[in-house]
């Protein structure tokens, strides 16, 4: 046994047991040690204490412990030293870290240690980017405070760099919660520590095409929203811009425009911060866009190196804007956009206005008034959808107005928008709606100049206004304005007075009053007494002349603009014709009290020399001004000196008129012409000076010879309202050639005989034009000469070439010269010229004047035409009732009991707008009326000569009717040539044009006193009544819908 073993007898446990059990008893039990509060944790940072503070026992929830890490990064901030090596920590703002920040990073890593979890981390971020966001922190804005906090989650991120790809509940990264909170700076270090373990950590920036950062920006959560959507949802500007900045590549256009519906809806303070960051092109890097960006802040003015993708908002985003409408939001992008908001498709002035958007209506008719004569289709599910049918689909914008709009801003607005666009006919047809109430919108009194009875009345019943009206307010104990006066409006007539009144007040209301006062909305107040209402705005006034001889100051203009203020609560007019007196007209006082605050656009006040001060007072914003001059070389200068024309801002057309007459020469008239043409005008003016040697109501911009409403220069496209119908027209035979290549060509040969065309008045270039003369000089066989056609010095054959080849761009021409003198035909030429173009296959033959005597000749060639189917377009005398029937229209008038019919002669009468017969027409002769007043015939090319005046009759009159039977004939053949089989014209071409002449038949407006037997002979022809005016929607559309209107013709010609 070994000396010093134990024996078995020897081992007791119990002694083991004890001793440990009292080694035990005598080791005193170690205490928790307790933990350590907040406040003496953020000593022990004060006080440096590093190895204390790493073993007190923390226990710190995420706000103490943002606390701690605040305080540690105040205590031991980074200094910029440069000659450190850069490491993968970097400062928040790309600088290498200072040697400070070891200490730092020391303190750091110990509050580090403290996180129980792994878990923690993130949670603390989010919560530290939630404060971080809670500053409006912005790039180039960074206090101390935000860069302590951007230091302490690059820290976070530092160690724990998977933090950037970690998701929440929600699959947000603390990316989407930067953008969400608005965190611009914690965005930033997200960027640079992804820079330190991306595939660019050798790089200063992000590559542009690095997808650790693209993934990064662009991941998306469960609702499949990137952190942008967050940014731009919550309004956090600052945010967007550094986002969108990160992005290498433009974002999709459908994706920014889903993100601008966010921007609008929500209605932020920075929505228009937003918007403008979302639509600008960044097509270079990040540090580019905030160069401009920068430089765009220092001169807004001068902001031009900044392009925006305009093509991003369209329709669909500024129709949200409505809905959502702030106005600097809706004005911007109006501004940011390309989309051509005048084109007839489309219709956001309809959505604003049923909306009842009106502050975005307003805003949209001063950028785009064109939207107010747009119609539309009403919008479905919507009430006005519900009561429309058939023609009413499409829509006005003044229908979309309520029933309480009927003297609201925006109702206002629309009405003199659409006066100031369109012809007084058109403007009818968009005037109605609930808030439509049957007033008048214009006044022309000038037919009553004709009968002085009914001129006597009307001065009368104005009288009567005015002085009820001053009465009614002396009773209410206001006195009237001084400018509502009685004044002596006797007018010296062979016709009492009184007479007329007391035939006037038998006179029935007219079917247009009882109709608006039997759909008076109730409780709505009777205005006028005198039984006529009027709008706030008029689209025109027409004042004729009160000339009576004798020595007198003229007033009654005046008292009928007061009128039309103080008992008719007008307010605005935008056309304004007074034929004045010649040598007592109105005083320059008076004019400019009588046209003050009326906002005239057109003034023609036919008064000589008229002062340009007086035009100013009265007219500030005139745009077209007539100026009448009696030869004062005192006033020319004065118009074209510092205080005359050029003071009238608005101005564009000028258009000077001197008289010659017995007070002025000739020589002094062309010396007064050749002053004006030479002097300076203002910039943007165009001047047009003549010399008349007349005074009288065919002067100025209108005339007045006895017809019903205002005359005026029209296009013969705008006295058809063909311009969209032509439009299409133009388009469709490219179309047709890519979809049938080997059509036929369908366009009309259309034969004018007249005097030939000059090829300064007419385009051949823009034409097809054929031609040939039957005029003949020096008829001895050795010296006969022949004119040439198309150097013709009348100017009479190139003015119906210019009205035919308007309405039917696409005919061909064949230019019959058969007299040099518009005023002399010989019947033996115009035989010969018929002769030609039957050879040449005209279908239609243009005969713009009027042969005293007929011959067998001239039958056997029209008879000749009828039988190849060509139609004879011819006109009427224009010398009155009792002239001699003219030819070749009398074939036409005599066939009644006759053995033999001219069905392919077609007599036509000039007329006015309303149906009106010209002066002098021969209204019996006539077997169709087309409009032949005041028509602009000069040629649409700009370098042509422009026509000094209109023309009028009823050669004018026929060339209208010749283009828009080509144009009927061209859309028939058109059809023709796409049908399969090919099948034969079963309908003659005069059978075809009566047809549809008789389709476009326009009821005529006549005033009260015409025979009965006058007014059924009025057979106004109306181009638009079958042509399509609207609605077009492409070139298959149209092709469609002309197709069912001729298989109508068809079905009536078969009938």
């Amino acid at each position: 046994m070994a000396p010093n073993s134990l024996s078995p007898q020897q081992f007791n446990p119990n002694s083991i047991f004890k001793r440990q059990q009292w080694n035990h008893q005598r080791q005193p039990r170690s205490p928790l040690p307790p933990v350590t509060d907040t406040n003496t944790l953020l000593q022990l940072i004060e006080e440096g204490k590093q190895d204390e503070f790493g073993k007190a026992k923390k226990s710190i929830e995420n706000t103490g412990w943002l606390r701690l890490a605040g305080a540690i990064v105040k205590k031991y901030p980074a200094h910029d030293i440069e000659e450190l090596p850069r490491t993968n920590s970097l400062d928040v703002n790309g600088r290498p870290p200072a040697e400070l920040v070891q200490t730092q990073k020391q303190w750091l890593d110990l509050l580090l240690n403290t996180l129980p979890n792994q878990t923690i981390p993130r949670n603390l971020a989010d919560e530290l980017i939630s404060e971080m966001g809670q500053h409006r922190d912005q790039e180039g804005l960074m206090s101390e405070q935000h860069q302590d906090q951007a230091r302490i989650l690059q820290f976070i991120l530092d160690n724990t760099p998977s933090l950037l790809t970690d998701r929440n509940s929600l699959n947000q990264t603390i990316v989407h919660v930067a953008a969400s909170n608005g965190a611009y700076l914690a965005l930033l270090a997200c960027v640079w520590v992804l820079l330190a373990v991306c595939e660019c950590q050798d790089e200063s920036t992000h590559k542009p095409d690095c997808k650790d950062l693209s993934a990064m920006l662009r991941a998306v959560d469960n609702k499949n929203y990137t952190p942008l959507h967050y940014a731009v949802l919550h309004g956090k500007a600052a945010a967007v811009v550094y986002i969108l900045d990160q992005y290498h590549e433009q974002e999709p256009a459908e994706t920014i425009r889903r993100l601008l519906q966010i921007a609008i809806s929500c209605k932020h303070e920075t929505s228009e911060e937003i918007i403008r960051e979302l639509l600008l092109s960044r097509e270079g890097t990040g540090s580019d866009q905030r160069h401009a960006r920068e430089e765009a802040d220092e001169s807004p003015e001068k902001d031009t190196s900044r392009t925006y993708r305009k093509d991003i908002v369209q329709e669909d985003t500024l129709r949200h804007a409505v809905e959502h409408f702030q106005p600097r939001v809706f004005e911007l992008l109006l501004d940011l956009s390309d989309t051509n908001l005048d084109t007839g498709n489309c219709n956001l002035l309809h959505f604003a206005v049923s909306k009842a958007r009106d502050e975005a209506a307003i805003m949209l008719l001063e950028r785009h008034s064109k939207l107010a004569i747009q119609l539309q289709p009403a919008e479905p599910f919507s009430e006005l959808a519900a009561s429309s049918t058939g023609e009413d689909r499409r829509l006005p914008v003044f229908s979309c107005l309520r029933p309480s709009d009927t003297d609201s801003n925006i109702r206002r607005r629309i009405l003199e928008a659409l006066m100031e666009q369109l012809p007084i006919s058109q403007l009818r047809e968009h005037l109605r709606g609930p808030s439509w109430l049957g007033k008048e919108i214009s006044l022309d009194i000038t037919n009553l100049a004709f009968d002085p009875s009914l001129l006597t009345f009307f001065v009368y019943f104005v009288q009567k206004d005015l002085t009820r009206a001053e009465h009614l307010a002396a009773i209410a104990g206001s006195p009237s304005s001084s400018r509502v006066t009685t004044i002596d409006l006797t007018i010296r007539t062979t016709t009492e007075s009184q007479q007329t009144q007391r035939q006037a007040q038998r006179l029935p209301p007219s079917l247009s009053q009882q109709h608006r006062h039997r759909h008076r909305p109730p409780g709505a107040t009777v205005v006028s007494r005198s039984g006529v209402d009027f709008e706030h705005a008029l689209k025109y006034v027409n004042i004729p002349s009160f000339e009576t001889g004798t020595p007198e100051r003229r007033t009654e203009a005046l008292s009928i603009f007061r009128w039309l203020r103080k008992c008719k609560g007008v307010e605005r007019v935008f056309q304004v014709q007074v034929d004045d007196c010649r040598h007592y007209p109105h005083s320059e006082e008076d004019i400019e009290d009588a046209l003050t605050g009326l906002d005239v656009r057109e003034l023609d006040w036919q008064r000589v020399d008229l002062s340009a001060i007086s035009v100013y007072e009265a007219a500030p914003r005139v745009e077209k001004l007539w100026l009448y001059s009696s030869g004062n070389m005192a006033v020319l200068d004065h118009w074209f000196g510092e205080k005359g024309i050029r003071t009238l801002h608005n101005l564009r057309n000028v258009y000077i008129k001197i008289i010659q007459d017995t007070f002025l020469g000739e020589p002094r008239a062309q010396h007064c012409k050749a002053f004006c043409s030479r002097a300076p005008r203002p910039e943007g003016v165009e001047l047009d000076v003549s010399i008349t040697t007349q005074w009288g109501v065919n002067m100025g911009s209108s005339t007045h010879s006895g017809l019903a409403g205002s005359a005026r220069k029209l296009r013969p496209v705008e006295v058809t309202n063909l311009k969209e119908f032509l439009e299409f027209y133009r388009m469709v035979p490219g179309w047709l050639k890519d979809q049938y290549p080997d059509i036929q060509d369908w366009r009309i040969k259309v034969g004018v005989v007249d005097t030939g065309i000059s090829t300064a008045r007419f385009s051949i270039d823009s034409h097809v034009v054929h031609g040939r003369s039957f005029v003949w000089t020096n008829t001895a066989k050795e010296f006969e000469q022949e004119t040439s056609w198309w150097l013709a010095t009348d100017s009479h054959g190139s003015q119906m070439a210019n009205i035919i080849s308007q309405l039917d761009p696409r005919c061909i021409f064949y230019m019959a010269q058969v007299t040099d003198d518009a005023r002399y035909f010989n019947e033996g030429n115009v035989v010969k010229a018929f002769e030609w173009l039957i050879s040449e296959g005209v279908q239609i033959i243009n005969c713009s004047f009027a042969l005293r005597h007929p011959s067998t000749a001239l039958r056997d060639v029209v008879r000749k035409a009828r039988s190849r189917g060509i139609v004879i377009m011819c006109s009427t005398s224009d010398e009155g009732e009792n002239t001699d029937e003219v030819w070749p229209a009398a074939y036409y008038t005599q066939q009644e009991g006759a053995v033999e019919r001219f069905d392919n002669v077609f007599p036509i009468v000039g007329c006015d707008e309303h149906g009106k017969p010209s002066r002098f027409s021969s209204e019996a002769a006539g077997r169709y009326y087309f409009r032949g007043e005041d028509i602009d015939a000069s040629g649409t090319d700009l370098e042509l000569l422009t026509e000094p005046g209109v023309v009028r009759g009823s050669s004018v009159a026929t060339a209208m009717a010749t283009g828009i039977a080509s144009l009927l004939l061209a859309c028939y053949r058109m059809l023709l040539a796409l049908r399969e089989p090919k099948a034969p014209d079963a309908a003659s071409a005069p059978g075809i044009v009566n047809v549809i002449f008789h389709k476009m038949l326009q009821p005529t407006t006549i005033g009260p006193g015409l025979p009965e037997s006058v007014v059924k002979r009025h057979r106004l022809v109306t181009a638009s009544r079958f042509f399509l005016v609207d609605d077009i929607r492409d070139e298959e559309d149209f092709i469609g819908r002309i197709e069912a209107l001729y298989d109508d013709v068809l079905r009536a010609y078969s009938d």
